[in-house]
């Protein structure tokens, strides 16, 4: 979602699936999140095998790349990106605490 913020819709939330609890299913968010950032030219290859063990090491390496890149980013969006609107449109979204019913 870090991403969808920063470049306003590019992520297709419908294919992410915010209720993931197994391997396969965290693959296919990887997977989501790797053709943004091939959409985007964003020259970052995801080590899917690597995060998707939830090795503490890795996921911080790339959680800090991300925030990185956030706050290089953010900086050219206006401020009005709708986090709970966004994702209620993804798998398991809208049962988050004060997500929205997506209007879909």
């Amino acid at each position: 979602q870090i991403m969808d913020a920063c470049h306003g819709g590019a992520v297709p939330m419908h294919t992410v699936n915010f209720d993931a609890k197994s391997e396969h299913e965290f693959v296919s968010n990887y997977k989501v999140l790797q053709l943004v950032f091939d959409k985007l030219k964003i020259a970052k290859n995801i080590e899917v095998n690597r995060l998707v063990k939830a090795r503490p090491l890795d996921n911080l390496e790339f959680l800090q790349w991300m925030k990185c890149y956030h706050d290089k980013t953010i900086g050219c969006v206006d401020g009005t990106y709708d986090a709970e609107e966004r994702r209620a449109h993804a798998r398991g979204g809208a049962s988050f605490a004060g997500a929205k019913k997506a209007s879909v």
